[in-house]
């Protein structure tokens, strides 16, 4: 399994090897913030509109699965709901992610493109971050490519500190 970094761009996403992406929306923040909405406008302003439509609200234990195949480079669009912002916590970010890598797998997917559970809104540090999305990783899962979207105020450091995290992830494939 392959971990990436990279900056919230649409080329960033563009050029990727993953076959979904996974983004992580909160009840009450809108408009859509950091991957959910560079995606968001990539299809068309799609996820808005239901969320408008209260088709999807972001409410706790809320997912989706969109088909994107011809929008985006992946196949599979997965949105998973946060509940309020005010309950987030490390807890949640964790818990939410050990859940959306299970429904990640379980559909089948080889490879995601997301970034961890409140960064894009501000909570949480990116280093905390990408360390839990890093401990929550499995060498024994069928992924080929994992892209943490983030923007990491010390990118140099981010990419240190993953080769570190990842060692005993390559160790045990």
């Amino acid at each position: 399994m392959k971990v990436l970094l990279a900056r919230p761009t649409l080329d960033a996403v563009d050029g990727t090897h993953s076959d979904s992406t996974c983004v992580f929306v909160f009840e009450d923040i809108r408009p859509l913030m950091g991957l959910a909405s560079l995606v968001d406008w990539r299809i068309g302003a799609f996820l808005s509109g239901l969320v408008q439509q209260g088709w999807f609200t972001g409410a706790a234990g809320e997912k989706l699965l969109i088909p994107v195949k011809h929008k985006l480079p992946v196949n599979k669009l997965f949105c998973f709901g946060l509940g309020p912002s005010s309950g987030f916590s490390r807890g949640v970010q964790q818990e939410t992610l050990s859940w959306a890598f299970d429904v990640i797998r379980q559909a089948g997917a080889h490879g995601t493109i997301l970034t961890a559970p409140g960064r894009a809104e501000g909570f949480g540090q990116d280093m905390e971050s990408l360390e839990t999305l890093c401990t929550l990783l499995d060498p024994r899962w069928d992924f080929d490519e994992v892209v943490v979207v983030d923007e990491f105020r010390r990118l140099q450091e981010a990419t240190r500190k993953l080769a570190l995290w990842m060692e005993p992830l390559r160790a045990g494939s």
